[in-house]
């Protein structure tokens, strides 16, 4: 009976493991596909995403290379790199769709293609690259065991996988150098104080008080104006004494805290110039002539805005009344007065005013300081010998030079005291109008005088290029800064290099400052000390005589497939912006935010000055010399490195950095 029950038990066993033999084929079957699936799923996830992290290095910037992106996202995503593991189903990788390939997708139709949604990009809409990549046809055991046993069965198995990448406005970025430049445009304090003037056009003493009262706007060129308001009166006029007025202007931050002073006294010159004058002026008969008002009418200039304040090379009118004793011919045959402005012959005519003189003067681009100075002749007779000529009251020839009565200013961005920084309009008003150049003596205006800003912003293919300048009236134009590397020479010149040891991040406007001691910083301390060289030198090293990319950008107005300024390029240099003040004279080592991040293409430097052909460098755009100097262009840029975006859509118009976030 044992042997029996024990038969019964194997047969018993061998009808289970029977009956159990498809439901193990169809377990193992489903482990063995699971595995597969689960790698080719997740290798094809591996495929989305290196091909999104592929063609958001663009170029997007200067000018959306749309070839490359596509090219760059098709390759990685397994057209050429990553590849699905073999045995693989068919891998089909669509860009920017609406959906899948096996849901009726196709690329682009989800707005468009990565370079038209750059084009429509705005703060809530990022640009963007989408990758939707699906494999179909993936080989299963699971399925076909389950037909043979009765089950449902399926020949295949279709996987999905998602990336996308948004081109956001920078938040904190990787591998900035300790380079910090001001931005004019962030100026938030505008002041203006009115001096008298020396006989030679140069300042006095303070006439009046400070002006403090302004208004503030952003223009839609991201050009900052400031209108600055106050009442002064015009000095007196005395025999002897021909005291004009001279605009000073100050501009800074929150508060005018910290400054910047535009012409800084001692012994400069206003960047603007008011013109001082005696109305209703009467001559003797034999006494020389007395000057009345001077002043640059705008209408008859070619200077752009005007002559008072040029920006750029220009020719101003120059407009003066003077009174001759009596019997002075001033046109025709005969005459024997004559007027000469900066030693140009001037032409008299009259109006209602009087008899007034003209000269067309040439101001020179970044001349600064033009100051106006007329001189005068007239003739009583023939002179006899012996005779003093310079006294008029024994009926002979007469000469004079009256002092400095108006001024021309040739905006200038160099080194110098006479300075006018990034000002590029300058104006003064009163209650009667604008151009309020040349006023009566004793009377009182209620002044508005314009101020406008220009910041930085980034290079059209054929702009100039532009000079990092290392200093401004004292005050630090381009920074040397610690990120992290510290206040030692080598460290620096290494952090120039390779990039901030620290990541970098736009501070939060009104929170306390993070510092060094931190990562990532948004808050930099002055490296005190000038090493205008170790800056120059370490870009010098940085570039290490690659090809200067921009000649080509700059000829073709696009990219060429031989001729990107690539990613990696190490002529790009992502660089801290900062306030214009929080540079100014920063010596007491107050931490200074950092205000954006840009990067600047070096198109030259110190001792590197080329013909801008071919690979070699640009020319020196500046004045003198270009020891020191570092040169180039502004660029929009996503940069390499890591970093993180600041959740908006990136303005291709906007100045600064933007980067590649990857958000699905």
């Amino acid at each position: 009976m044992l042997r029996r029950g024990l038969r019964d038990t194997r047969g018993a066993v061998a009808v289970l493991v029977a009956l159990m033999m498809p439901l193990f084929a169809v377990l193992l079957a489903f482990a063995v596909d699971t595995g597969n699936w689960w790698t080719h799923t997740r290798h094809l996830q591996t495929q989305a995403d290196a091909g999104a992290f592929a063609g958001a290095q663009g170029p997007w910037f200067p000018t959306c290379d749309e070839p490359s992106i596509e090219k760059n996202a098709n390759d990685y995503s397994g057209t050429t790199y990553n590849g699905q593991y073999k045995p693989s189903g068919s891998v089909t990788v669509l860009l920017n769709s609406k959906a899948y390939s096996d849901k009726g997708g196709s690329s682009f139709s989800d707005v468009g293609t990565p370079c038209q949604t750059l084009a429509q990009s705005t703060a809530d809409k990022p640009a963007f690259l989408d990758v939707k990549a699906t494999e179909a046809g993936l080989a299963n055991i699971f399925g076909n065991i389950s037909s043979i046993f009765g089950g449902a069965g399926f020949d295949s198995v279709t996987t999905h996988s998602h990336a996308r990448v948004e081109i956001q406005g920078v938040q904190e970025e990787e591998a900035v150098r300790p380079i910090a430049v001001r931005n004019p445009s962030l100026y938030k304090c505008a002041r203006v104080q009115l001096w008298t003037t020396k006989p030679d056009g140069t300042l006095l003493v303070p006439l009046g008080p400070l002006f403090t009262s302004f208004t503030r706007t952003v223009l839609s060129d991201t050009s900052t104006q400031f209108q600055v308001n106050g009442t002064a009166t015009m000095p007196s006029k005395s025999d002897g004494d021909a005291p004009h007025v001279a605009v000073q202007v100050i501009l800074g931050n929150d508060n005018c805290v910290v400054t910047d002073t535009f012409a800084d006294p001692p012994g400069t010159y206003g960047v603007d110039f008011i013109n001082v004058y005696k109305a209703n002026e009467t001559v003797g008969s034999t006494a020389p002539p007395k000057l009345g008002s001077v002043s640059m009418p705008p209408g008859l200039s070619d200077c752009n805005p005007d002559p008072y304040f040029a920006t750029g090379g220009c020719t101003a009118v120059v407009k003066a009344y003077v009174v001759f004793a009596s019997g002075a011919k001033t046109t025709g045959s005969g005459q024997n007065a004559f007027i000469t402005i900066n030693g140009v012959d001037a032409v008299a005519s009259t109006d209602v005013g009087g008899t007034y003189w003209t000269a067309a003067v040439p101001i020179g681009s970044e001349s600064g300081p033009n100051p106006i100075t007329i001189a005068w002749k007239q003739k009583f007779g023939s002179v006899p010998n012996g005779n003093n000529p310079k006294d008029c009251t024994k009926g002979q020839g007469c000469s004079g030079t009256f002092d400095v009565a108006q001024q021309a200013f040739g905006a200038t961005n160099d080194e110098d005291v006479t300075n006018s920084g990034d000002i590029d309009l300058l104006q003064v008003a009163d209650g009667n109008g604008s151009f309020a150049n040349s006023l009566i003596e004793g009377s009182t205006h209620n002044f508005t005088f314009t101020v406008r800003v220009k910041g930085l912003e980034n290079s059209k293919p054929t702009d100039p290029p532009v000079v990092l300048r290392n200093s401004n009236q004292n005050s630090k134009r381009t920074g040397l800064v610690d990120c992290g590397q510290g206040n030692g020479a080598n460290a620096d010149h290494d952090a120039i290099v390779n990039g901030c040891p620290l990541g970098v991040y736009i501070w939060p406007e009104g929170t306390a400052c993070v510092l060094p001691q931190n990562d990532p910083i948004d808050c930099v301390k002055a490296i005190p000390g000038n090493r205008r060289q170790k800056i120059a030198s370490a870009i010098k090293d940085r570039i290490n005589g690659g090809c200067n990319y921009w000649n080509a950008y700059r000829d073709s107005g696009s990219f060429d497939i031989n001729n990107y300024i690539l990613p990696g390029d190490p002529r790009l240099v992502p660089l801290i912006i900062t306030e214009p003040a929080d540079l100014a004279g920063n010596t007491n080592g107050d931490p200074i935010p950092v205000r954006a991040i840009a990067t600047f293409y070096v198109t030259g430097y110190d001792g590197g000055a080329g013909n801008g052909k071919g690979c070699a460098n640009e020319p020196y755009p500046g004045k003198g010399s270009d020891k020191f100097q570092v040169w180039g262009h502004w660029i929009k840029y996503v940069p390499l490195g890591g970093g993180v975006g600041n959740g908006q859509g990136c303005d291709p118009t906007k100045f600064g950095d933007c980067i590649a976030v990857l958000t699905q």
